[in-house]
């Protein structure tokens, strides 16, 4: 099963926009599961998180009720999706929060996703999604402030040089994911 979460800037963008990219998986024998989020400017990481965490606890009955729960779960985002895909996989305390165990987890694909927030500028679209405290939320909403040296799990980063949102200088997480995941 793929569980793949559309971009559009935290703000744009809806699963139905994305039915191409599913397309392409479900013609190879792939269950693609697009879950929405609630988007800014209404909403924030903060909710965004909630949202997560919700898609948490379904998960494990929607793994049950399917008999996939021996397949796992490819996690993949692009742009936004990415963001939040990161987000699920690395944020631990969140995942114990959610009583879901990362074992269900195989792999992550993530497409010019932003991973480090930091590093990108201080837009009213970055602000709008990191929320209040914004010094003190950018860290959460970055997947990169959770990122651990004993990951074990499987990714592909695609990020290309020329982005207008998301800059290159993002592949901070490429590098840092690289170290502990060659093959």
């Amino acid at each position: 099963m793929i569980l793949y979460f559309h971009g559009g800037s935290w703000k744009l963008g809806r699963p139905e926009l994305f039915k191409l990219n599913a397309q392409h998986w479900i013609e190879r024998g792939y269950v693609v599961i697009m879950p929405s989020y609630r988007r800014i400017p209404k909403f924030c990481y903060v909710d965004m998180r909630e949202d997560l965490n919700g898609i948490l606890r379904l998960l494990p009955q929607i793994l049950e009720e399917n008999d996939w729960t021996s397949k796992g779960i490819v996690l993949g985002g692009i742009s936004a999706g990415g963001n939040l895909a990161a987000a699920m996989l690395y944020d631990r305390t969140a995942l114990q929060d959610c009583n879901f165990s990362r074992d269900n987890f195989k792999a992550i694909f993530l497409l010019s996703a932003p991973l480090d927030l930091s590093v990108m500028k201080k837009t009213p679209v970055l602000k709008s999604f990191v929320g209040k405290p914004f010094d003190v939320m950018i860290t959460k909403a970055s997947p990169i402030s959770y990122l651990d040296h004993d990951e074990t799990h499987p990714i592909l980063c695609i990020h290309g040089t020329a982005d207008g949102l998301v800059p290159f200088s993002n592949n901070s997480f490429i590098r840092k994911c690289g170290s502990r995941n060659k093959s």
